[in-house]
């Protein structure tokens, strides 16, 4: 028993009344109540316990949504909440709708309303107050004076109170992404072989739960009990934020949930509950009095009903029990922030039961939060159509409902999810859709497949996303599924294995959703084996095997030398499959063309195959190069220091010099080219001069590449007809028309008129561009302000050639 208090004999306690007391009590036996609250969490830690049932909706404005839809709470709104008690029960019963400010501010009484209910007085209605953070439900029987020691405790201690409220609220919403799992589970065919063992892990990634892999590896009929009751089974980190926990001790804190097997009427049945790795008294602190003690509930909306779970049972007897109730927070909207699973794949509007696979909001599952979901969808005719969403966990996204969409062929449209997150609307990400009947599927030319190997077939014309599946069949054969990608929107790829075929037409079925398979023909044709030639430059160390079905190649033998195949290509219905030698081998020599190889075939069969050695390839290195500016356009003249820029209006004169054994006829090709573009080509004569047998000079305009050539220049030497290597020559740089450069007094600034000035990148008052000024790209003006030019010139750079200056001398 525990000692008397000194201020129990105290005259002017005592005259303050019961409610004083009450609350001095509270204060004085923190301590102690810890260690009862520990060792009760001991014995009841998991949230197994049915409580009474509360129904609720809030107000905003002229809505009224069920609690079930509201995440979070505004001033202002009004709060209805109805207690469904018993209709026998005994007693009377205190309902509290409480609002809390923060941790070191208790909040004003009358953010405190309370009914006492009874079979005629059920509902109590509270407004949300301007600064209310935090909002609470506190239900408990009713004994004399209790409504003010419940006000006192809470005022006394608001802190506790607000941790409560966020950490129970938090726990909430993780105990509904745990049910809803859990549903799924069970809901699960278990005749199935793969009903589990499939819609588990989709379940845990819809509601970021992590499974224990063990439970999938055991037997179909044993899996959804593995799951249901392993204390490891399940853990859910939803990696949206920290939790008030983890901010409190600093490291993250898992909640690990439990299913326990409870026998019900002689048979098992599952009831979830969680566990918290968090102690109940850093939640409530140690609160007790003669009167009351304060117990954790969860709260589980679903429309206007709360479900309320407890971990401990509820007391009828002093002290009485005062359960918490979390309510929505009241803070500003935060709608999650989910993103397609598929990223920018295109999906087809007519799939059956389609769905659009989302990330990233497990509590989109679990709750009624995000209700009104629907596709919004603008066709590139400018109409709009709307289609209704339902989020299903099972299938790892949001469910399409409603009627068929109207056809938008092969044209990729955007479509948006919308809807709304409580009072406040919701828009969701962008989805790539099509729906069909787009235009018929038709084979590509050129689609010849052979038999004896692996073929691809391209069709084009058809919505590539609605393609449901793809087979074909030979004259008195089954068909065959085959394996096949979209390409684009209007085209896909099919991989024909042709193995085993026999040569003949082949039909093609392709299907869509919702509609009979389209039927195409192409014809299989027959290729022999053959080798025809292994060519290869003297000095190389790879060569080209021409022939056909080289696919079936293993490797080349050649003067003691193994090459293995490399590239594939066709050219003219000719296979072409480079061969690499082995980097320990020699290089070719010329005079070697005598010589044959041995082909060797997957299928272990020796080829004999003829071997071309061809001179080597001209090799030549760049030796000097000189430029001739041209006339300038403008009344400011451009000049650049060296050979390393070459202005789109100036002459490059170059000349190379032979290397190794090449040498010089006169009849040599050099060819000039810029990225990606057609090379110029100078001939003998016309921009190519011979100066003795290991000397060439060329000539080159730069205009001779067009208007659409820019950046560094590569050329190479062609002798014979055999090509030596791309090197690099200059940087093609295109410069802009200056016209003037005008100062005014001693301003500190200048400007520069002309045009084309987007091809500047920056200008510069000094040669090391010190302060240099950037100019925007595409910019249009035909002015720019400047820092005035020192030493009477100015250094602009190109964005062709960002890395060469240009000196601009000033007008006298």
């Amino acid at each position: 028993m525990l000692a008397k208090p000194e201020w129990c004999g105290h005259q002017a306690a005592t005259a303050r009344g019961f409610p004083f007391m009450i609350t001095r009590f509270i204060l004085l036996i923190v301590s102690a109540a810890l260690l009862w609250v520990g060792s009760a969490r001991a014995q009841t830690g998991a949230f197994d316990l049915a409580g009474p049932q509360l129904r609720a909706t809030v107000t905003r404005g002229t809505e009224t949504l069920p609690i079930g839809r509201v995440p979070q709470l505004q001033a202002g709104d009004r709060i209805h909440v109805e207690a469904e008690l018993p209709a026998d029960r005994s007693g009377k019963h205190l309902l509290v709708i409480a609002f809390l400010r923060d941790a070191a501010s208790p909040p004003p009484k009358k953010w405190f309303e309370r009914l006492t209910l009874t079979s005629k007085a059920r509902a109590l209605t509270a407004t949300v107050p301007e600064g209310a953070k935090q909002a609470i439900v506190l239900l408990a029987p009713e004994v004399g004076g209790g409504f003010g020691a419940i006000v006192s405790a809470v005022r006394g201690r608001p802190g506790v109170f607000v941790r409560a409220a966020r950490d129970l609220g938090q726990a909430s919403l993780d105990r509904a992404r745990l049910e809803t799992f859990l549903d799924g589970v069970n809901a699960a065919d278990v005749s199935s072989p793969q009903s589990v063992e499939t819609i588990s892990p989709i379940l845990a990634r819809s509601l970021a739960i992590r499974l224990s892999a063990e439970c999938l590896q055991r037997e179909p009929a044993l899996q959804a009990a593995c799951l249901t009751q392993s204390r490891e089974a399940l853990i859910l980190n939803d990696g949206r934020k920290p939790t008030l926990a983890e901010t409190l001790t600093g490291a993250p804190v898992d909640l690990a949930y439990r299913v326990s097997a409870t026998p019900e009427a002689g048979a098992g049945y599952y009831s979830p509950y969680i566990g918290v790795v968090r102690d109940v008294a850093r939640l409530l602190g140690a609160f007790g009095s003669a009167e009351y003690q304060y117990i954790p509930a969860l709260a589980l909306g679903r429309n206007e009903g709360l479900r309320l779970l407890l971990n401990t049972a509820p007391s009828f007897r002093k002290p009485h029990s005062v359960m918490v109730v979390p309510l929505p927070p009241v803070e500003p909207p935060e709608p999650p922030a989910f993103r397609p699973a598929a990223g920018q794949a295109i999906t087809c509007l007519n799939r059956p039961n389609l769905t659009l696979p989302i990330e990233g909001a497990p509590i989109l599952y679990a709750t009624d939060f995000a209700h009104d979901l629907h596709l919004d969808v603008r066709t590139a005719a400018g109409e709009t159509l709307r289609f209704p969403l339902r989020a299903d966990p099972r299938q790892g996204g949001l469910v399409l409902a409603g009627t068929a969409a109207p056809p938008l062929g092969h044209q990729i449209v955007q479509a948006r999810v919308l809807g709304r997150w409580g009072f406040e609307p919701l828009e969701g990400p962008v989805f790539h859709v099509q729906s069909m009947p787009g235009a018929a599927w038709r084979v590509t030319d050129g689609a010849s497949p052979v038999v004896g190997r692996a073929n691809q077939v391209a069709l084009e014309g058809g919505t590539s996303a609605c393609v449901e599946e793809v087979s074909y069949a030979q004259a008195g054969s089954s068909p065959v599924a085959a394996q096949w990608k979209a390409t684009g929107p209007g085209s896909l790829a099919i991989a024909l294995s042709l193995e085993k075929g026999r040569p003949g037409p082949i039909e093609l079925r392709v299907k869509r959703y919702g509609s009979d398979a389209q039927r195409l023909s192409v014809t299989a044709f027959t290729e022999a084996s053959r080798i025809e030639r292994f060519v290869i430059h003297a000095g190389d160390r790879s060569g080209v095997l021409k022939g056909t079905r080289l696919d079936q190649v293993e490797s080349l033998d050649w003067q003691d030398q193994l090459f293995r195949p490399g590239t594939l290509s066709r050219v003219r219905d000719i296979d072409e499959l480079t061969l690499d030698r082995d980097p320990a081998g020699a290089a070719a020599q010329p005079g070697a063309a005598a010589a044959s190889g041995k082909v060797r075939l997957k299928d272990g069969r020796i080829v004999p195959a003829r071997v071309e050695v061809l001179k080597a390839r001209p090799s030549a290195i760049l030796a000097g190069k000189t430029i001739e500016l041209g006339t300038s356009a403008g009344a400011l003249t451009m000049q650049h220091v060296g050979d390393q820029a070459l202005a789109e209006n100036a002459v490059l004169t170059f000349s190379i010099k032979a290397q190794a054994d090449t040498r010089f006829t006169g009849g040599e090709v050099i060819e000039v080219a810029a990225a990606n573009l057609a090379p110029a080509t100078l001939k003998p004569g016309a921009g190519v001069t011979l100066v003795d047998a290991t000397t060439l000079v060329a000539r080159f305009k730069a205009e001779t590449l067009g208007p659409a050539a820019y950046g560094p220049l590569r050329y190479r030497v062609l002798q014979d007809g055999v090509a030596g290597e791309w090197q690099p020559l200059v940087t093609l740089v295109r410069l802009p028309v200056l016209q003037g450069l005008a100062c005014v007094g001693d301003e500190p600034t200048c400007t520069i008129s002309g045009s084309e000035l987007y091809l500047i990148h920056s200008v510069s008052a000094d040669a090391g561009f010190s302060a240099a000024a950037l100019v925007p790209p595409g910019y249009t003006g035909t002015s720019l302000p400047i820092a005035r030019p020192q030493g009477g010139a100015l250094f602009l750079r190109m964005r062709d050639a960002p890395d060469i200056s240009f000196r601009v001398a000033m007008p006298s």
